[in-house]
């Protein structure tokens, strides 16, 4: 709990710093944030619990799936802080764009490929169809690395489908549109309780 109170000050203060904050009248600050999961738990606790109000800021928190939408509208001045996995950020760097990122709060991926039973080894992905948020997105990234790992050619041996959000890619699995998806947090957990199985975590 601690470590969760330092990282929302050192968030606080990171954007304090960044848009000088005028003392006297509450700024509007977009915020959006990736995905609906726990990882995000720290924004939405300090918004609930008014730190943001103490240092007169008026969040607005928007969910929008995909880092890589989330690059889009920072980079149309639509945003100027955003709650996401450095991936598509540090994407968007390395071709030029003027992004930086300030800290992260986890030091692992908590993204898992979730399939049906019936897929007990990672060879058995072959052919198989599984989702993601967006491709250049944590999920497209990390599932691709995995894919490599196990000697399979991300796009040849698996077909990887763009699904949109958690809670899509969990109902597109559960109705066997695709046959495993990139899932984490309770999105992950709920899979686990309909019988579908962790294959590679």
């Amino acid at each position: 709990m601690k470590l969760i109170a330092i990282k929302i000050l050192a968030f606080l203060f990171c954007v304090n710093c960044i848009f000088n904050v005028d003392p006297l009248s509450a700024q509007v600050l977009k915020v959006p944030y990736v995905s609906i999961s726990p990882t995000n738990g720290p924004l939405w606790i300090a918004k609930e619990v008014n730190l943001f109000k103490k240092q007169n800021i008026d969040p607005q928190l928007i969910y929008i799936p995909g880092g890589t939408i989330i690059i889009q509208s920072m980079l149309a001045g639509e945003v100027n802080v955003a709650n996401m996995a450095p991936p598509a950020a540090m994407a968007a760097w390395v071709k030029g764009a003027d992004l930086a990122v300030v800290g992260s709060g986890l030091n692992r991926l908590l993204e898992t490929v979730v399939t049906s039973p019936q897929i007990t080894n990672p060879q058995e992905l072959k052919g198989k169809r599984i989702g993601i948020s967006r491709y250049g997105s944590l999920t497209d990234a990390a599932l691709r690395e995995a894919l490599r790992h196990y000697h399979l050619t991300p796009d040849k041996d698996v077909i990887i489908v763009q699904a949109g959000g958690e809670g899509e890619r969990l109902a597109a699995l559960a109705t066997k549109a695709l046959d495993g998806a990139m899932l984490s947090g309770d999105q992950r957990f709920q899979a686990g309780k309909w019988v579908f199985t962790w294959l590679l975590i």
